[in-house]
């Protein structure tokens, strides 16, 4: 798959991989606007439009954002420490995976977490359980630099990173050329399946 920006007669592909999605979902986070500049997309009867020099200052901004973090270059999995150390299976890093249920050391008793992982991100999510059994999320911390979290209920959940397959930042940077080169004026973004 890969999103595909035309202007006028001319189009530029950026080629899609299975971690930049996830990788650009955690950069949205903060710059919410800058993803959905470049990722927001629609159907070659119906694209998405915008600008030129709002699509290349979003480029610019995501860029910055991973040369800021190159933790978000990373796919990260977990795995809980039963019998030895265990490692996530491939397939951990490259589709995500998590751990839920987890009770913290000094918790409130009213409180349980998860651990979610993928490319780009390892979170630890804090939820607050009402009387009635439903959870409200109240709180997330980045795990992304830590090695493992401690629990009262399934003891150690250990955390492994390594590099993401992916080359979005290297796509990003060749579209950003390739506008550098369109004159100022509406671009179109819409999806086009490979086959």
């Amino acid at each position: 798959m890969q999103i595909v920006y035309r202007a006028d007669d001319v189009e530029h592909g950026l080629q899609t991989d299975s971690a930049g999605g996830p990788i650009l979902a955690a950069i949205a986070k903060t710059l919410p606007r800058e993803v959905a500049a470049i990722a927001h997309n629609g159907t070659p009867q119906r694209p998405e439009k915008t600008t030129r020099d709002e699509l290349m200052a979003a480029i610019r901004a995501v860029l910055r954002r991973i040369e800021a973090d190159p933790g978000l270059l990373f796919a990260y999995g977990v795995s809980v420490e039963a019998h030895g150390e265990e490692r996530p299976a491939g397939r951990s890093f490259a589709r995500g995976c998590g751990v839920s249920g987890l009770r913290l050391p000094g918790a409130p008793a009213d409180r349980v977490y998860a651990v979610w992982c993928g490319p780009g991100r390892c979170d630890l999510v804090e939820m607050a359980i009402a009387p009635d059994g439903r959870g409200t999320e109240v709180g997330t911390v980045d795990l992304r630099a830590e090695k493992e979290v401690q629990t009262v209920n399934l003891g150690r959940i250990r955390i492994h990173r390594r590099k993401a397959k992916t080359q979005l930042r290297e796509e990003l940077e060749r579209l950003l050329a390739t506008l550098q080169k369109w004159p100022p004026g509406e671009v179109e973004k819409f999806i086009r399946l490979r086959g």
